[in-house]
């Protein structure tokens, strides 16, 4: 939609309407109240977009191969030191729209890192984009207890995000038949755009004992 053509149009549609009459008037402010409101929103979506191409590939965002070199050693850490790390792209986090995070591939593994620190705020199976893509196998055997895998979680935690101090958050686990999910919230505040979500830590696991996630939101 050109803004220019919508006011050569409605230049010629005035022309035909005789400005004498008040309801012609009237019908005319409406017409052009239409048109103005229609060129905003077209020139608000083009802004959008453009603002989603710059975050997704700007090069002010996008980190070099040794920059990226952090985020790789912190990924080894929980992954193992002789995996093959591949990186897939940087974008806008979903928890908080002003952080930039890169994504990262290992086998079957996602891991998105924050840019800014080179934690990981989520790991996870990577999402698989057709039904033929492989999926990775947890085992259920039903070897631990809740009470053993919070141990567990608690354990990983003091590990791998030792500047957490649980005791300063709210607990709240998820206990299913075949997993439990251990979840500390700060309930002082929010994270953005989230839908009024408190910034939290939490880990899963099938009662094999295998990870199934883990996201730590507290750095935002």
């Amino acid at each position: 939609m050109n803004i220019k053509n919508l006011f050569l149009n409605l230049k010629k549609f005035r022309q035909r309407i005789p400005v004498a009459s008040s309801n012609n008037l009237i019908i005319l402010l409406a017409i052009t109240l239409i048109i103005l409101l229609s060129s905003f929103a077209f020139l608000f979506q083009r802004m959008v977009k453009s603002q989603r191409r710059s975050i997704s590939s700007g090069p002010n965002i996008v980190r070099s191969e040794e920059g990226r070199n952090a985020a790789i050693k912190r990924i080894k850490e929980l992954a193992g030191e002789n995996v093959e790390v591949k990186y897939l792209a940087t974008d806008k986090s979903l928890y908080n729209p002003q952080k930039v995070e890169e994504t990262y591939q290992v086998g079957l593994d996602m891991y998105v890192i924050d840019q800014a620190t080179n934690y990981i705020v989520f790991y996870s199976e990577k999402i698989r984009t057709n039904k033929d893509d492989p999926k990775k196998e947890y085992d259920y055997t039903p070897r631990y207890t809740s009470s053993q895998l919070e141990k567990m979680a608690r354990a990983f935690m003091a590990k791998h995000a030792p500047s957490v101090d649980l005791s300063k958050l709210t607990y709240n686990p998820k206990i299913y038949d075949n997993r439990a999910f251990f979840r500390w919230e700060d309930t002082s505040r929010q994270l953005a755009d989230t839908h009024k979500m408190a910034p939290f830590i939490q880990i899963g696991y099938s009662v094999g004992g295998d990870i199934l996630s883990y996201t730590n939101t507290l750095i935002y």
